[in-house]
């Protein structure tokens, strides 16, 4: 049924009402003339298919187009802040550096490569204790990632004993650490050319193990270190230096004597076995034999 509220309907010839008995209407026109319109018969909406597809295209593909030109973005944001952390890095301003390679991190934060540059330009650029141990705990979640970086691993325990406040929490860590660099070092066969090169690692790794194991309070174990530094060089001055004062504060001051007299007869010539064993007497209060 017609909706009566629609008319009347003013139109160019005239106005146009319902008709009273059917669908039709009447359009009056002015000079008081009516003319019927009958509707066409089998009236029926039709769509317009073709709007419709567009729309419907534009729905989908709209949001992907969004996505893509987000990501475009996204990356080349990322490959500013790279290129302008590699543009200060050679410039040697690795301050500035750091903060380029850290917005790069926030799109790229699986990029292993760049966490390891991020925590040595952390540790390069670390003044304040907060800032030494936040570089300590990116080379500790690097490492967890890459093990087998014994590079990584040597320069956390030069932090740990050298920078970071000695404590009961990251000595351990750092005796750890040395303990698998040795024992990587020591898989180094007599044949490899980097033979050589690998021992006097061991060594100096052996000394840093004793000095920790001393800030630890266990003798024995520094002890131990120390000796095994001498026997793989037996002209190491520094860990036979101190394997002589702590003999002696163990009660073994023959031993202790022995272990000095025996680096004035392997470096004769250089001076540093007599410093070393006047040194010793020095401190031990025998000032005759220091002479």
């Amino acid at each position: 049924m017609r909706n009566q509220g629609q008319f009347p309907i003013q139109t160019p010839d005239g106005v146009m009402v319902p008709a009273e008995r059917d669908d039709a209407c009447e359009v009056i026109r002015p000079e008081g003339d009516a003319d019927r319109i009958q509707p066409p018969p089998n009236f029926q909406r039709r769509w317009n298919y073709r709007l419709l597809l567009t729309l419907a295209a534009i729905v989908v593909i709209a949001p992907v187009f969004i996505y893509a030109l987000h990501e475009y973005q996204m990356r080349r944001m990322a490959s500013t802040f790279l290129e302008r952390a590699e543009k200060y890095e050679a410039e040697g301003s690795f301050a500035l550096a750091a903060k380029n390679l850290q917005g790069y991190l926030r799109f790229n934060p699986d990029d292993i490569d760049a966490r390891v540059r991020m925590a040595l330009l952390t540790l390069e650029t670390a003044e304040t204790p907060g800032q030494k141990q936040n570089a300590y705990f990116q080379l500790s979640a690097v490492l967890t990632k890459l093990p087998e970086r014994d590079d990584l691993r040597r320069k956390r325990v030069e932090l740990l004993i050298d920078s970071l406040p000695s404590s009961a929490e990251n000595l351990p860590q750092a005796d750890q650490d040395l303990d698998i660099l040795i024992g990587n070092l020591h898989e180094t066969t007599s044949d490899d050319p980097d033979f050589a090169r690998a021992q006097k690692e061991i060594v100096e790794l052996c000394v840093i193990k004793a000095k920790c194991c001393e800030i630890l309070s266990d003798t024995e174990g520094a002890i131990r270190a120390y000796r095994y530094a001498v026997k793989i060089d037996p002209e190491q001055v520094t860990a036979r230096s101190h394997l002589a004062r702590l003999l002696s504060r163990q009660g073994q001051k023959k031993e202790a004597e022995d272990v000095l007299k025996k680096l004035v007869q392997y470096r004769p010539d250089s001076g540093e076995g007599d410093r070393a064993r006047a040194s010793f007497y020095h401190d031990a209060g025998n000032l005759q034999a220091a002479i």
